[in-house]
């Protein structure tokens, strides 16, 4: 009777374990991985995101277009048209320059001064103003261009009172030749070039180094807007000696021949 009355209590017990079993609710495993799916999409999503746009900004930078060379200066013509017309046959280029101003060549031929402060020159040995060693003048900015189809640099810096010079702001422009190579400089300075004497009578070694006139550089610009180098006589170079005419000038050698200019 015990015995019969244990096994119908373990068989109870079963059925409620059973019971139980089938009523626990069913585990959420869908609902699991749909969240795990969006998870990794979304990262995946976002990584790609991230490197179309890093993409694009690349290819963006690589086509923008390189900055091009700026041809200086650009001067109307008009501005010039009725300036007086230079043709150094002895240097092989030619320039305009204002009809009020003077023009002095000296007297080995070496230069031409225009209004007191502006020079034009041949560069001795073609050096470079940045080469130039021992007592020079001091640079400041340098920077290439084009002037008329020509390769120029182009010189900001100053003198100082070495070797009996004034203290003065100097811009430079070396222009250089095509065809024969030579450096031809073209200086405005800030004062005007006196002979030594009259210079330190008006100006002190030890004076406050001033800026350029602005007026003064706009002339510059429209006169090196009309400089150009000839054909003719630019393959010859003379020598650089000169002959003492009757009425105490100096003359030097020109032309295909290197004859000496006619005295005056």
């Amino acid at each position: 009777m015990e015995n019969q009355q244990i096994n119908q209590n373990q068989e109870i017990v079963q059925t409620q374990t059973i019971s139980s079993e089938i009523n626990k609710p069913p585990r959420n495993f869908p609902l699991k991985f749909m969240l795990i799916f969006i998870g990794i999409s979304f990262l995946i999503a976002f990584v790609a995101g991230g490197f179309m746009l890093g993409n694009y900004k690349t290819q963006k930078k690589s086509v923008s277009p390189t900055p091009t060379a700026k041809i200086y200066p650009s001067v109307s013509p008009i501005t010039t048209a009725n300036w007086k017309n230079y043709d150094a046959q002895k240097f092989g280029f030619s320039f305009k320059y204002p009809s009020g101003f003077s023009l002095t060549e000296l007297p080995d031929d070496a230069a031409v001064i225009i209004n007191h402060n502006i020079v034009f020159y041949k560069q001795l040995g073609n050096i470079p103003a940045d080469q130039c060693k021992g007592d020079c003048p001091i640079i400041t900015n340098k920077k290439d261009m084009i002037i008329n189809g020509y390769k120029t640099v182009k010189y900001n810096g100053y003198t100082g009172a070495v070797g009996g010079n004034i203290p003065q702001s100097y811009i430079k422009y070396e222009v250089q030749d095509p065809k024969t190579k030579n450096i031809f400089s073209i200086t405005l300075y800030e004062l005007p070039i006196l002979d030594d004497t009259k210079q330190a009578e008006q100006y002190s070694a030890d004076r406050k180094i001033g800026e350029i006139n602005e007026s003064d550089k706009k002339i510059l610009d429209q006169i090196l807007s009309t400089f150009k180098f000839t054909a003719e006589n630019r393959g010859v170079v003379c020598a650089m000696d000169a002959k003492q005419c009757p009425d105490g000038s100096w003359v030097g050698r020109e032309g295909p021949n290197c004859e000496f200019k006619p005295c005056p």
